[in-house]
């Protein structure tokens, strides 16, 4: 009777014990997976924030070289609101200006058309790890660079 109750027992410790290394193997495959996930979430995370803040500086920008009454102004203008975006980020630079097209007509537009200035800003995302690389292959890359466009009409004309 001892020695069934005893081989019960050794039974039962032998199954929990294969059924905790079970577990140990399980963890430690999905962990990699995990870690894949999170670096992915770190690497949309400073897309994103990069995309939305030079979204945001250019249509700013737009509208502030839509006020003064010449380019050059319209230049300044967007300069200083483009300055007030600066990011002290490793991983993206601020957003800079890349073109301003100030068409006021010479103070006679055609018709059907009005005085506009269109803007263009760029800003680049640093991703933190190296691209992923598989059999020699290097797929990917460390820089993204985001460009973005607005144009408004011209608020006041000579």
């Amino acid at each position: 009777m001892r020695q069934t109750i005893w081989l019960k027992q050794k039974a039962k410790t032998r199954k929990r014990a294969r059924s905790r290394g079970s577990v140990a193997v399980e963890m430690a495959c999905s962990s990699v997976f995990l870690v894949i996930f999170a670096i992915f979430g770190v690497y949309l995370a400073i897309l994103v924030t990069c995309a939305q803040i030079n979204d945001t500086a250019c249509r700013d920008a737009a509208r502030a070289a839509a006020e003064p009454q010449d380019a050059t102004q319209a230049n300044g203008a967007a300069t200083t609101i483009l300055s007030s975006f600066g990011t002290n980020s490793t991983f993206m630079t601020p957003p800079t200006l890349q073109t301003l097209v100030y068409q006021d007509f010479a103070g006679s537009p055609p018709a059907d058309t009005s005085p506009f200035v269109s803007v263009t800003t760029v800003s680049d995302a640093k991703l933190p790890f190296a691209p992923m690389q598989l059999f020699g292959g290097q797929y990917g890359s460390e820089q993204f660079t985001f460009r973005q466009t607005y144009t408004f009409p011209i608020v006041n004309t000579k």
